[in-house]
């Protein structure tokens, strides 16, 4: 799947698993068909610093986090152009100005979640019922450190964010659920849920990626790879059976999870 100009910086794929959307430093994005492995359509360039989050929304829409040090960041809604194949710009909404990290949807696309390099993280309301979407008031959790990433579990609820060395587990009121997720050496790069939602698992640049039970906040798997190949993202397969680890040294590693 080549064609962007640049490095990715994320990429999503759909509740079906039929497509793929990725955001680059190319300052476009791409869907692209897994069956045929071929293009679907992509944004012009969108003009700004960085693509920070992507993912698909209901009604065969695409939401798009974009940050730019020099102005508010902002929220884009795309419409995927199913007959002609090209994407359709319906709505555009300020977040906060702030220089963000990442961004996540609900999968039901009603709220955002944002992290941002000025140690906070936002949850923000999101009405799409009616033609012109908007923004609900936000709720803001301060952070000791930058936030790197945020995942929202798959069937919605809870959010996991990463900032510095600790990743905590939030509700969409904002209320933490269960300890940190301590334990790690060095900074978080990714946090990923499993497909059921009861475990987390988190990439360090320690060289390890460690599996946490989701509702005790116990560590129940550290997987070393090693200190000179920091764990740059992890992933569960839909089993839940293996987990995949990429690493600087660009190498992707797959680990059985599987019990006696």
């Amino acid at each position: 799947l080549a064609g962007h100009r640049g490095s990715l910086f994320d990429a999503r794929v759909d509740r079906d698993g039929k497509r793929l959307v990725t955001g680059g430093t190319d300052r476009t994005v791409r869907v692209s068909d897994l069956a045929t492995m071929e293009l679907s359509w992509s944004t012009p360039d969108l003009g700004v610093i960085r693509v920070v989050g992507v993912d698909f929304l209901p009604q065969d829409r695409v939401m798009v986090v974009l940050a730019n040090d020099t102005r508010p960041a902002e929220f884009q809604l795309w419409r995927i152009g199913q007959s002609e194949g090209k994407p359709e710009a319906i709505w555009r909404g300020e977040l906060p100005r702030e220089s963000l990290n990442h961004g996540a949807a609900t999968p039901d696309g009603r709220h955002v979640v944002v992290g941002s390099v000025s140690r906070s993280i936002r949850i923000v309301p999101l009405d799409l019922s009616s033609e012109t979407p908007a923004f609900g008031e936000s709720i803001t959790i301060p952070q000791s450190h930058p936030v790197m990433h945020v995942e929202v579990a798959p069937l919605g609820g809870r959010f996991v964010a990463a900032a510095e060395n600790v990743a905590r587990i939030y509700d969409l009121t904002g209320k933490q659920l269960g300890p940190a997720l301590e334990g790690h050496q060095k900074l978080i790069r990714r946090v990923r849920w499993s497909a059921d939602g009861s475990q987390v698992v988190t990439a360090s640049l320690d060289g390890s990626a460690r599996i946490w039970n989701a509702a005790t906040g116990a560590c129940e798997t550290e997987i070393v790879v090693g200190a000179s190949s920091p764990v740059s993202d992890a992933q569960f397969r839909g089993d839940g059976l293996v987990l995949y680890t990429v690493s600087v040294d660009v190498f992707v590693r797959g680990w059985s999870l599987e019990r006696s």
